[in-house]
């Protein structure tokens, strides 16, 4: 027979062998997660714990510092129970869809080896289509493809993870490969909700629990905190796939409608529907609650033997009580940030402020205007991060922020924060004197 009768042939067979593997892989995926599962007992306090959160802006934290978002007031309430480190990874990414949080699991998973990972995302399927309409996208589902992701995700040794945005505000992540928009697509294709939503947000969800199953690891869903519109039709989506597969689920949404109806909605709640500090104590304590039911994280409570057990990896260490705060403005609109080496930090800016200007935040008064430019700057990654190991910091202000400015110009300031206590209330441990920006 010739070579060019074979040919066909060969792929044949080569495309046999592909199925008969997935079908194999398929079959095999209940006793692999059953095999590698790491809790066939109760929860051991003294071993240490590693928790990975993925999803959008309510994991990221968005308005707040992420020292202050429900991954970081986790790890505080789980340092009670555990004489071990316990280690909350945040790698919420703003605007992100389910599609992209599927495309990047594999990687974390390999790279951050967690024994629980949460999950929180479908809110932004209804706008943002990245990552879910390319040619492989239906490929990410077969057992086949996610086993490959798995085996090559640790190519990248030190498997970067930084957020940052440009100067309209967009989002970009890079995971090692340079910054990549979050949401690449436009609106055109219109809006989606109601039954198409649901089941959108389900495939990826059930796609994502089955990358953790395959290593091993036990995933948690959780919903939204509010219940109207498309947040019921995501919510659902959760509901629906953490019964099926038999995943843990925190249902945050019924749990705030009893919340909402004791505190109302603004205590608990910016304008956009992200959650703000007393907001993210309650999601915090919700998830620890549900853990602690599940039986995946110890009932009783401990005071743990490493103080880095309360830190939440979140880059900053708990500080002195008190510490000093110094801000410098350079040219440009660039400022330099001094204070305790490692200590976190959030740089607010606003209109110029007098004298006499200040707003109050924990007991710490604040010398600058609480207005439209100090959300935005709530809105900028850079602006929140931990001290080097000199004890500095540069960021650098938008431009966009002297134009809505105007005349008025601009002054910043810097607070220096302490990883919340198990009750999760902000620390402030020093705020530096407002600087005018200098352009």
């Amino acid at each position: 027979m010739s070579r060019g009768r074979r040919w066909p042939r060969r792929l044949l067979g080569a495309l046999l062998l592909l199925v008969l593997l997935e079908l194999a892989l398929q079959a095999a995926g209940p006793v692999v997660a059953t095999l590698s599962a790491r809790r066939d007992g109760p929860p051991d306090g003294r071993q240490a714990l590693t928790v990975l959160c993925v999803g959008d802006s309510h994991t990221y934290g968005l308005h707040l510092p992420r020292l202050y978002a429900y991954p970081a007031l986790l790890a505080s309430r789980l340092g009670r129970r555990y004489e071990a480190p316990v280690a909350v990874l945040n790698r919420g990414v703003p605007g992100q869809n389910s599609a992209q949080v599927e495309a990047g699991l594999a990687a974390d998973l390999d790279a951050l080896d967690p024994d629980l990972v949460v999950v929180l995302v479908g809110i932004n399927d209804t706008w943002n289509t990245t990552a879910e309409n390319t040619p492989g996208a239906w490929m990410g589902r077969l057992k086949l493809v996610r086993l490959v992701r798995v085996l090559t995700a640790g190519v990248t040794s030190a498997h970067p993870f930084e957020i940052s945005s440009d100067e309209r505000g967009e989002f970009f992540v890079d995971r090692g490969a340079g910054p990549r928009p979050v949401n690449a697509t436009s609106l055109e294709a219109g809006v989606r909700s109601g039954p198409a939503l649901t089941a959108l947000t389900a495939a990826h969800l059930r796609s994502i629990v089955s990358l953790c199953r395959d290593t091993g690891t036990r995933p948690v869903l959780m919903t939204y905190a509010e219940s109207e519109g498309p947040f019921a039709d995501v919510n659902a989506a959760a509901r629906e796939v953490a019964a099926e597969q038999g995943v843990v689920l925190v249902d945050h949404a019924r749990a705030f409608t009893g919340h909402f109806a004791e505190f109302g909605y603004e205590p608990l709640m910016f304008n956009d529907h992200h959650p703000n500090l007393a907001g993210y104590q309650l999601v915090a304590e919700g998830l620890e609650a549900g853990l602690v039911d599940a039986g995946l994280v110890p009932a009783e409570l401990r005071a743990p033997a490493d103080p880095r057990a309360r830190e939440g990896l979140t880059g900053a260490s708990p500080g002195p009580v008190e510490a000093f705060a110094q801000l410098e403005a350079e040219a440009g609109g660039r400022l330099l940030l001094s204070g305790p080496p490692g200590t976190a930090f959030q740089v607010l800016c606003s209109r110029r402020a007098g004298p006499e200007d200040a707003f109050e935040v924990a007991g710490r008064a604040i010398p600058l205007l609480e207005d439209d430019i100090l959300a935005l700057a709530r809105l900028d990654p850079s602006f929140s991060g931990a001290l080097s190991e000199g004890g500095r910091a540069r960021v650098g202000v938008s431009p966009v922020a002297f134009e809505t400015a105007g005349e008025a110009g601009l002054s910043a300031c810097v607070v220096l924060l302490a990883p919340p206590g198990p009750d999760g209330a902000p620390r402030l441990i020093a705020v530096s004197p407002a600087v005018d920006v200098l352009p």
